[in-house]
């Protein structure tokens, strides 16, 4: 059985869920989640498990079934067994590490995962336990029917707490100016359908095509639902509009990503988090 902590915000829990179904498929086992931390004093950000918004597959692990692993991380476990060799193991890279393959088929894992080689050969399957299963606001369906009459393009441009946070690059206005342009010079009659935490600083900072709309007022389930509906995809250096632009079935798409989404790409490598399939700008 494969055990995967599943924490934070709903991007990086759909990064914990997918690596962990690529392991129990891989080792073709079972897996469960462990989803204490919603429920911990750890959950400072007071983020709420969303999970239950897909069609995911795996339950909730027992107690007792967890109990085997919390006491396996012990210093003597630590010093005597690899890395690759413990049942209990925490991610210790944010790059890709092919190590997660010599993992024993009943493991714990905890980390963030994003990088997408681990679930590369597992597509359809996650793809089908990220179908959203609720149904879309009265609001949301508006939004949805305005996007099926003509091309659609999201753009999501986050500011929040990335304005502090020194691990990613905050985004500029010319990202999303160089990103416009390139789709405006490969389709005609694009609609531009704009996602943000921050619509103030969006509208006096970034020059919009005419026919843009400001999405507001939805939940985050309604906002990724949108961002997946969209034909094109302009998104951050962000967990929530990469699985929206991820999951996308296939055709003709477009995803623009930024070139540099971290401050330190020796620590965490933009090339380890999007597939070739992105375009970098």
């Amino acid at each position: 059985m494969i055990v995967s902590s599943i924490t934070s915000g709903l991007g990086n829990q759909l990064f914990q869920y997918a690596f962990g179904r690529a392991l129990s498929l891989y080792h073709s086992v079972p897996l469960k989640t462990d989803l204490y931390w919603f429920q911990h004093e750890q959950n400072t950000s007071h983020r709420k498990y969303g999970l239950t918004h897909f069609n995911i597959q795996a339950p909730e692990a027992t107690w007792q079934e967890l109990d085997t692993y919390i006491f396996a991380d012990t210093k003597w476990h630590r010093l005597t067994r690899p890395y690759y060799k413990r049942i209990r193991i925490e991610e210790r890279s944010n790059k890709y590490d092919a190590n997660v393959w010599k993992f024993p088929k009943h493991t714990y894992v905890l980390g963030f995962w994003q990088a997408w080689r681990y679930f590369a050969d597992y597509h359809a399957p996650i793809r089908e336990e990220f179908q959203i299963i609720t149904p879309p606001s009265d609001q949301a369906a508006r939004y949805l029917d305005q996007m099926s009459r003509g091309t659609s393009v999201s753009v999501h441009i986050r500011r929040g707490d990335y304005l502090t946070n020194p691990t990613f690059n905050t985004l500029t206005p010319e990202y999303y100016q160089r990103a416009i342009s390139y789709l405006q010079e490969r389709y005609e009659s694009l609609n531009w359908f704009v996602f943000s935490d921050d619509m103030p600083w969006v509208q006096e900072n970034i020059t919009l095509p005419e026919s843009t709309t400001l999405v507001k007022g939805l939940s985050d389930i309604d906002d990724f639902r949108l961002m997946n509906a969209a034909r094109h995809s302009i998104i951050a250096n962000s967990t929530f509009s990469w699985w929206a632009a991820w999951l996308k079935e296939t055709g003709d798409h477009v995803i623009v990503a930024p070139q540099t989404p971290f401050t330190h790409e020796w620590l965490w490598s933009g090339d380890d988090l999007f597939p070739p399939h992105f375009v970098r700008l």
